[in-house]
């Protein structure tokens, strides 16, 4: 379904980063093979350390790493919102909520805005399905459950690895504000003093089970400056978001309405409304609170909001099917049924014949979102006009509950009729089964060098036609380096747009980032044929550039200029006098005394064949002292050596990797190989290990008693 211009951003985070990625991921991890290093963008990235890969997440691996990307796109899908209703309705269940008000508890969870908007995202949608889960086992592991415990803490661990981990550091608040709640209304017997540090063992738990992606993220985080984001206003705008009253099933909200007075609901309704004043700007404050430093917008609340809605109206819809209130009150909540009811019809008819009155509120307009078309409209009006009829017939007898399930369920297909409400999901095929840059150039030759194609970007061909590229998409977690090189040249991908002119002007970053390939605009062509590019094939008003006199994946420099700060690097690197193949340029101190200039070029460097992304080697000969450089990324976690001896290596040309070579034949190799992967595999493994010998304890039936015969 085309949602107009915000299709466009969820086509383009499902095509360019999360479908490349979870494949990427899947079968290098079936393969035997932990995927620590992504050498297609940026002149390398972490992968594993970005989390949303998802490469720990069991689901992900075995439907992406086995099946055709759409098909596993679906399969992913449909499994997990099958889990989604199941683990709500095994949450009502266990709190006495079955039957109608269970399902549409459950319909309005399950079918929410929020979840619904993501199906571009399946990251978001693995998050969401464990939370009835913790809930469910939050509240038997309160009532002192050993097998919850143990559970809460393995849940905890899979959601961590979802790919979407600011979820589980806000439903672990919520679970905090639920014991309170539970225990001040007499639910359970439980003080939140003695509650609150078990739930918290058990996150710990979990966490320390999920080590191996969250010490790897953390560091990334670091390197990002993602931790800054407390310090930054929210860079989205909420104000085109539906209103969470309204991004739930319409005409099943009246249920929420009778709930909300009941004291069965108090520790639903009570999360609702934090998930509101979070939602409504409260988060902000929360970001100066560890965990919460990296939220970068308030989504996560809002997609909660339906949960405890969902969770309000099964209470409500059960109060009143077993008559738990009395005659007046029963009355009266019947009342509220029908009222709520009718002044949803008069918003569907209006969105039918009127709907420019909407517009005069912005949260009316929004309901839009419940009426996308006809058919909705007017299954919408008639769910109405039934919920109506069904409350008279209740105050005079009983209305059967299959006639309440009727009406129910015309409701949950009117709100789905609009296509289904109002997704952001664009086709999931691939435009083409291989790149722009791929189908121009072939694989006749080979391409040596990296391959710049806004195009390919757009959609993740760098990642799957493996044609490592300068620049790339990855925003969420990226070094504050590179963030500065895109802000530098005016990158915007899902746009396609670049400031080529900047581009050409920064002949020196071409040549140090290996750049064989460019495909370019044709009014820009002529930019970069006068910096050594040649023309290979002309397409769709696009030019493919070709380079063939470069400097390679490494060299050898002989003249040094010394940075002031990073800004100076920067700046020196994209200014038109910058040739790596007379200069590089530091930050740090060497050893040796370098001359800022000489007549002495790059000697190449010679890489030896290897197949694994996370380790680099080459060969070079030099007759006196130089800076080695390889054209990847400088990052932490990579250890270098020379002759097989450790040596300590410096940041080069901004965001490259370098060491001082003494003359001579040598061997110069990079391994990544972080230390908090290292450190992440072995809490993980202690970890799941202290949560099966806790399932082990729980579940071990115990001893019969020994009888002594006399």
């Amino acid at each position: 379904m085309d949602a107009g211009p915000g299709r466009v951003w969820a086509d383009y985070d499902y095509q360019s980063y999360f479908l490349p990625r979870f494949v990427m991921g899947s079968k290098a991890l079936l393969a035997g093979r932990l995927p620590l290093w992504n050498p297609y963008e940026f002149g390398g990235l972490p992968f594993l350390a970005t989390g949303q890969p998802a490469v720990f997440y069991p689901p992900m691996v075995l439907t992406y790493g086995l099946l055709s990307p759409v098909t596993a796109h679906w399969v992913f899908l449909v499994v997990h919102y099958l889990v989604l209703a199941g683990g709500f309705l095994l949450f009502l269940r266990n709190r006495g909520l079955v039957g109608v008000p269970a399902f549409i508890g459950t319909a309005i969870w399950v079918f929410s805005v929020p979840l619904l908007n993501s199906n571009y995202h399946p990251n978001r949608i693995a998050s969401m399905v464990w939370v009835p889960f913790l809930f469910l086992l939050a509240d038997r592991a309160a009532a002192g459950s050993k097998k919850a415990l143990g559970l809460l803490a393995l849940v905890v661990a899979v959601m961590l690895t979802a790919g979407y981990p600011v979820l589980t550091i806000h439903v672990a608040l919520l679970l905090g504000v639920h014991a309170v709640v539970c225990f001040a209304v007499g639910e359970v017997r439980s003080p939140p003093w003695r509650t609150l540090p078990v739930l918290a063992g058990a996150f710990l738990l979990g966490a320390i089970a999920a080590a191996a992606q969250l010490l790897p993220l953390a560091e990334l985080g670091r390197v990002a400056a993602r931790t800054e984001m407390a310090n930054l206003p929210s860079t989205v705008d909420l104000t085109e978001l539906p209103h969470p009253l309204l991004s739930i099933v319409p005409a099943l909200l009246v249920f929420a309405l009778v709930g909300l007075p009941l004291v069965r609901a108090r520790a639903a309704v009570v999360n609702w409304a934090v998930c509101v004043a979070l939602g409504d700007g409260g988060w902000k404050l929360l970001r100066a609170l560890p965990g919460f430093s990296m939220t970068r917008f308030p989504f996560a609340w809002l997609f909660l909001i339906p949960f405890f809605a969902g969770w309000t109206a099964a209470v409500g819809a059960d109060a009143l099917f077993s008559s738990t209130y009395g005659a007046r009150a029963r009355g009266i909540a019947l009342g509220v049924v029908a009222g709520g009811a009718f002044a949803f019809a008069i918003a569907y008819t209006v969105t039918l014949v009127a709907p420019s009155i909407l517009d005069a509120s912005h949260g009316l307009s929004l309901f839009r979102y419940n009426a996308k078309t006809t058919f909705s409209a007017l299954l919408g009006v008639a769910a109405c006009v039934a919920l109506i009829a069904l409350s008279f017939a209740e105050r005079r007898g009983r209305a059967p509950p299959s006639a309440w399930l009727a009406a129910s369920f015309c409701a949950v297909v009117s709100h789905l009729g609009s296509a289904p409400f109002a997704s952001l999901s664009a086709p999931f095929t691939r435009p083409a089964p291989v790149g722009a840059v791929e189908g121009l150039y072939g694989r006749s030759r080979p391409v040596e060098g990296r391959a710049l194609s806004l195009f390919d970007l757009r959609f993740g061909y760098e990642i799957t036609d493996e044609l490592p590229s300068p620049l790339g998409v990855e925003s969420s977690f990226l070094p504050v380096r590179y963030a500065q090189i895109l802000e530098k040249l005016d990158v915007m991908v899902p746009l396609q747009t670049l400031g080529w002119t900047a581009l050409a002007r920064a002949p020196g970053f071409l040549d140090a980032m290996n750049v064989e390939l460019l495909l370019v605009p044709d009014e820009a062509a002529p930019l970069f044929m006068r910096q050594g590019f040649t023309s290979v094939r002309h397409a769709d008003r696009s030019s493919l550039l070709r380079k063939r006199d470069r400097l390679g994946p490494a060299w050898v420099n002989y003249a040094v200029y010394r940075a002031g700060s990073g800004k100076d690097a920067l700046d020196t690197v994209f200014g038109e006098g910058f040739d790596p193949r007379r200069q590089v340029v530091v930050e740090d101190a060497l050893r040796h005394d370098f001359p800022a200039a000489t007549d002495d070029l790059a000697t190449p460097a010679f890489a030896r064949p290897t197949t694994d992304p996370n380790h680099t080697e080459f060969d070079v000969e030099l007759d006196k002292p130089g800076v080695f450089v390889v054209s990847e990324s400088a990052y932490p976690g990579f250890r270098a050596t020379v002759d097989g001896a450790p040596v300590d290596w410096k940041t080069a040309d901004f965001v490259l990797r370098a060491v001082e070579l003494e003359p001579g034949h040598h061997v110069v190799a990079f391994d990544y190989r972080p230390a908090s992967v290292r450190r992440g595999l072995w809490y993980s493994a202690f970890g799941l290990a202290a949560i099966a010998a806790l399932l082990f304890i729980a579940w071990r039936p115990p001893r019969s008693p020994i009888r002594t015969q006399l």
